[in-house]
């Protein structure tokens, strides 16, 4: 949110409190508002709706950065998947909230910064985290335990054979 719109709505939060606390001497809003629908005290419930829809726009510029259309920038977007991995415990819900949060950024790239933030990802390359992102988002946590378990085995068959003697 910008410096600007904060300001104007600092601005209105003040005006509409003034004037409840001058005219009505309360700081209750519920309060303020019955007595300026009584006394047909249009400036107060204008001042109020102003008020109310400037917050009601600051949250939705709070979440335009979600939107599949607005591409994300870059530092902002690890920022965001930084904090989503360490929200949540579990591998499949952080892949869930990162994937639904950052539809633009590329799987590859998400898988990147997801490797970068979780420690249960080490024994995987980017490549295994960028299919289990694949099969997060189209199979749900079903396809996401399949690829899991598919890669822990492939993993466990490469290390059962590493013992054996070539025929050379």
């Amino acid at each position: 949110m910008s410096e600007d719109f904060t300001a104007r709505l600092d601005a209105l939060r003040s005006r509409v409190q003034e004037h409840a606390r001058k005219h009505y001497r309360t700081e209750d809003v519920v309060e303020a508002e019955r007595r300026a629908v009584e006394a047909g005290d249009t400036a107060y419930l204008q001042a109020r709706l102003r008020f109310v829809e400037a917050e009601r726009d600051a949250a939705g510029l709070h979440l335009l950065w979600m939107s599949p259309r607005q591409p994300p920038a870059a530092k902002e977007s690890l920022g965001r998947i930084r904090a989503l991995c360490a929200y949540w415990p579990d591998l499949y819900e952080a892949m869930q909230a990162v994937l639904a949060t950052h539809p633009l950024v590329a799987r590859d790239i998400l898988a990147r910064a997801i490797k970068q933030f979780r420690r249960d990802t080490d024994a995987y390359s980017v490549e295994d985290i960028t299919g289990l992102l694949i099969s997060a988002w189209n199979g749900g946590r079903h396809g996401f335990e399949a690829v899991l378990r598919s890669r822990k085995s492939a993993d466990r068959k490469v290390v059962s054979t590493a013992w054996l003697k070539s025929d050379d």
